[in-house]
């Protein structure tokens, strides 16, 4: 079950949840004001959660009802990045 990075990491995107991640599966984009995670990519291993400094970071099923909204930002972030689903991880990372 993959985690959803919610509303408490806009404009903070503190980096810890990067350094921590054995995957590579958190992204963003100069354009973003967060990190996303890639749902496919995600082994579910919960470092992210364990490390992040504001507490946005949930498992999908754990994501709070004022957060909902988030799984959806989460999947278009995706939708509108495609050379992001095959784990290519950005330069700018």
């Amino acid at each position: 079950m993959p985690y959803v990075i919610t509303a408490a990491c806009l404009d903070v995107q503190d980096g810890s949840c990067l350094k921590v991640c054995p995957v590579d599966c958190i992204y963003t984009h100069p354009d973003e004001r967060q990190y996303f995670i890639h749902p496919t990519e995600c082994i579910d291993c919960g470092s992210c959660e364990m490390v992040c400094p504001v507490q946005a970071i949930f498992r999908l099923p754990d994501v709070p009802a004022t957060q909902q909204d988030y799984i959806e930002i989460n999947r278009a972030f995706f939708d509108q990045h495609p050379d992001y689903r095959d784990h290519h991880s950005p330069s700018w990372k």
